[in-house]
């Protein structure tokens, strides 16, 4: 007798979203072109220490993220469909 044991995880990923610069000064630009949605930023450090939380409305939106001490960050966007997009930035 055979036993399978599987799991299956599908993600959903946000499509055309944009996140710019990646190299962060002090403002980042999020742009999403299939606006239909609110989206829910939140930025991670790599330690998993969440350090900013906002929820973005417009299809086009600056962030200034000056407060943030530099080093490497991960960005997570999620929609109101649980669709997600991760990015990394880099505060200089």
């Amino acid at each position: 007798m055979e036993v399978v044991i599987g799991t299956s995880l599908t993600q959903s990923t946000i499509t055309d979203l944009q996140i710019y610069p990646t190299k962060v000064i002090d403002k980042i630009t999020i742009s999403w072109e299939a606006h239909n949605t609110d989206l829910n930023l939140s930025i991670f450090t790599i330690t998993g220490q969440q350090t900013y939380a906002t929820v973005i409305k417009a299809s086009t939106t600056q962030l200034d993220l000056s407060a943030l001490a530099p080093g490497i960050y991960c960005v997570i966007l999620t929609d109101g469909n649980g669709n997600t997009k991760t990015v990394k930035i880099s505060k200089e």
